[in-house]
């Protein structure tokens, strides 16, 4: 704020008291941002002074920093702060954008989710989705290497759900994503083989882009859905194989099959207990960016006959006098 302007109260600017949390001071800005945003109001001049003055307010009161200062010098907060404040808006997220001012002199990228641009026309593709090629490259014809200094748009965030075999062989999904102005978007996106369940894919580039500046990232949330059958461990797998009293005391061999491909031989030794687990090395799940895999593991219940004839339990019988 410059010496001789008006001193604003950004608490009543966002309808919210001075002792507010930070979630109430994100939850007051977007609430406002999205009745007054000139996408919601085309035309209205009204609207988007007001729309310039909540994310002027919120850029003082989410930004830690500023709100401190802010709160022990009011009027001369600017004065008594470093540096200074140039013309022009900047933003960071929206919900997850946030807006600050741009500083007359630019500070170094913040690699997170903040950014900043040139105008309000920035504020408008940002949400709005129009016109912004320019944000692709530099207008002064800058080496493109350059662009990871320059500031970032907003990410977008998505989910996908997929299954524990597509998990296991990789799959591509179209993901619609919605814009904080409820557009949306399509991307295509490949999904690598041994993804894991609430794993986060980063799609560099793919997010909201900034004139100026150099696009966001789509942040997708992948979900596995759980396998009627086989049950995974980081990247292991188990499966449970049911054996009789005679092929567990004696030993046999069994079929298990496998999530993907033809079922495997497994030697099933004498003597083993139900609820024992036994190996079956490499048939796990792939391991994420490498060409190697978890175990197999099979469990084995011992199931129990429910209706014996008078010689089946005669049998039982002597062998229960023999094994005292």
């Amino acid at each position: 704020m410059n010496p001789g302007k008006p001193y604003k109260d950004y608490y009543a600017v966002l309808g919210i008291k001075k002792g507010a949390t930070d979630k109430e001071v994100k939850s007051a800005f977007r609430r406002l941002a999205r009745k007054y945003h000139p996408d919601v109001n085309p035309g209205d001049a009204s609207a988007e002074e007001k729309f310039k003055e909540i994310s002027e307010a919120y850029d003082v009161l989410g930004d830690p920093d500023k709100r401190r200062q802010y709160d022990t010098y009011g009027d001369q907060w600017r004065v008594m702060s470093e540096g200074g404040m140039g013309p022009g808006f900047g933003f960071s997220s929206y919900g997850r954008t946030t807006y600050t001012r741009q500083p007359r002199q630019e500070r170094p990228p913040d690699e997170g989710f903040s950014f900043t641009g040139g105008g309000l026309g920035d504020l408008l593709n940002l949400f709005s989705g129009g016109p912004q090629a320019a944000g692709r490259g530099s207008r002064t014809g800058a080496d493109p290497s350059s662009r990871k200094n320059l500031r970032k748009g907003e990410d977008i965030h998505g989910e996908v759900t997929i299954k524990l075999r597509e998990a296991f062989q990789g799959t591509e999904r179209v993901v619609s994503v919605t814009t904080p102005t409820n557009r949306k978007h399509s991307h295509k996106v490949t999904i690598p083989r041994g993804v894991a369940d609430g794993a986060k894919l980063r799609l560099a580039g793919q997010g909201l882009e900034l004139r100026g500046g150099r696009p966001g990232d789509l942040i997708l949330l992948v979900h596995v859905e759980p396998d009627p059958v086989f049950e995974r461990k980081g990247d292991d797998l188990y499966v449970e194989i049911p054996l009789t009293f005679p092929e567990a005391a004696l030993g046999t061999e069994k079929k298990v099959p496998l999530l993907v491909g033809q079922p495997q031989t497994l030697a099933v030794p004498p003597g083993v207990q139900s609820g024992q687990c036994l190996r079956l090395k490499g048939q796990g799940m792939p391991k994420l960016n490498t060409n190697e895999f978890g175990d197999l593991y099979v469990r084995i219940k011992i199931t129990v006959p429910k209706n014996l004839g008078v010689r089946e339990k005669h049998l039982i019988e002597e062998l229960a006098t023999l094994i005292k």
